[in-house]
């Protein structure tokens, strides 16, 4: 027998098979699949680790300002693509309540957190008043920009868009309840406050929108020019850094964490891409040939 035939493990397959599977070839599940394994990385103090969650976050440039959004900081985008932008948003957004409902399903024995999650979900879904659940909110600056409730309503999504939610869905379904709040509740709420403030000051400025129209962003960054007074989410994910700091202390819970939020990340790019390859792409003669429809 060969030496790698030597060093190999027999695991039973579908239907009691064998499967020889070389020992230096295997897959640790804490790790990506592709990468070669490695050690475990020693375990972080909590606190440096969710520094360095935040910042593997922040860095990835994609996920913060891609192309389209750039093109609309910088005044490039039309009403019309600006219109659909918003639109495809929407159909993300009312799948974000559900979303942090799964972590509360999720987290079991996490007694004191059902709460914490509890009135993320109220907010989202307009605490008590229904006209104010999030999403509709969102839909009523698609109708200011010239779609139609009905058109926001029934949005037929991007393809990256459908995958985007439906992968983040079952992400979260199927990760533990550590790795959720990483990759659904920290990457999400992290990102906003800036980046929520920068579009409603672009739709107001570029397209005459009321603060009205413009309530989704405010309501989850503050009002404008009240340094102290924010919306939910500076404060939605200080929770999460909490829950990360208090539970994620072990190196393989760290390292799934990691895993998790990057998962996401890569998620978040491909919805972005899509984005651009419709709103811009296709509507320019030289590149529409090339695009899949």
């Amino acid at each position: 027998m060969s030496q790698s035939n030597d060093h190999a493990k027999h695991v039973a397959g579908d239907h009691g098979v064998a499967i020889t599977v070389p020992e230096h070839l295997d897959h640790q599940s804490w790790t990506h699949l592709h990468e070669r394994r490695r050690e475990l990385p020693e375990a972080q103090p909590p606190r440096a680790f969710v520094r360095d969650l935040a910042r593997q976050i922040g860095k990835d440039g994609e996920n913060n300002i891609g192309k389209l959004l750039k093109m609309f900081y910088d005044g490039q985008l039309s009403r019309e693509q600006v219109k659909d932008w918003v639109m495809q948003w929407y159909y993300q957004a009312r799948a974000f309540p559900p979303l942090i409902a799964q972590l509360i399903a999720n987290s079991g024995g996490y007694y004191g957190l059902h709460e914490r999650f509890s009135i993320n979900v109220y907010e989202e879904l307009g605490a008590g008043d229904p006209q104010k659940e999030h999403p509709l909110l969102l839909r009523r600056c698609a109708v200011a920009l010239g779609a139609t409730d009905e058109e926001a309503e029934f949005i037929v999504p991007y393809p990256e868009t459908l995958l985007y939610v439906e992968y983040r869905a079952k992400l979260v379904r199927d990760a533990s309840f550590i790795e959720g709040v990483a990759c659904a509740s920290y990457v999400n709420e992290l990102t906003i406050p800036g980046f929520y403030r920068k579009v409603a000051l672009g739709l107001r400025e570029q397209f005459v929108l009321s603060d009205d129209d413009c309530e989704f962003f405010w309501v989850h960054v503050g009002k404008e020019g009240v340094e102290n007074d924010y919306g939910g989410d500076i404060q939605h994910a200080d929770e999460a850094a909490a829950v990360l700091e208090r539970y994620a202390t072990t190196a393989e819970t760290q390292e799934r964490c990691r895993q998790a939020v990057w998962r996401a990340l890569q998620a978040k790019k491909v919805y972005w891409n899509g984005l651009l390859r419709e709103i811009v792409l296709k509507r320019e003669p030289r590149f529409r040939d090339f695009l899949v429809t």
